[in-house]
């Protein structure tokens, strides 16, 4: 597979999370431009920070980061930070 095809794969796929997994809401909730840039940076940065465990988890496990589904990461990332006493052991600084 050419280089620029697998790269264009990648950004498809990014952009289908950002989509599919992180919007609550068919369209944005902003207002005004400004803020819509504001809600799409979130989103844009949520999405990187999401996208830090399945990469970590597959280096972990030895496997492939597409095994891993960036729909459940996100469900499971949400809990932690609804409620997240279960890091509390695990935090460093």
């Amino acid at each position: 597979m050419p280089p620029t095809y697998a790269k264009r794969w990648e950004q498809e796929m990014m952009y289908k999370q950002l989509k599919i997994a992180m919007r609550q809401a068919p369209l944005l909730n902003s207002q005004t431009p400004h803020t819509a840039g504001k809600e799409v940076a979130s989103l844009v940065l949520a999405h990187a920070f999401i996208a830090q465990t399945p990469m970590q988890t597959a280096g972990a496990a030895g496997t492939k980061v597409l095994r891993i589904s960036f729909g459940k990461t996100s469900v499971l990332v949400r809990s932690l930070w609804i409620n997240p006493a279960p890091l509390y052991g695990n935090l460093t600084v």
